[in-house]
């Protein structure tokens, strides 16, 4: 994150003088199944355990973040606004 204002409509303050990037448009949690990977507010990628189905949140499993190493294992729910994309795995051979 950074420590210096950037364009405000294409981000959110988080406290501080620290904002983070807003995703370009909310995730349609109903489409996104158990076991995919998303990318995290924190530019860190986490995997989906369990979708309730209810459209508003998830629970994720952090398994990459760059900002809080001590997060990785971690599950936790994220709202919709907290998922910025689905991460594309490689094609297989």
């Amino acid at each position: 994150m950074a420590d210096r204002k950037p364009d405000s409509q294409n981000s959110e303050r988080i406290g501080g003088n620290r904002y983070r990037a807003r995703p370009s448009q909310i995730m349609n949690l109903l489409q996104i199944p158990v076991g995919a990977k998303v990318y995290l507010p924190d530019g860190g990628v986490g995997e989906v355990t369990d979708n309730p189905m209810d459209g508003s949140w998830i629970i994720v499993k952090t398994i990459e973040s760059p900002e809080d190493p001590s997060s990785v294992g971690v599950e936790e729910p994220r709202f919709a606004e907290d998922i910025y994309g689905l991460v594309e795995e490689p094609a297989k051979a």
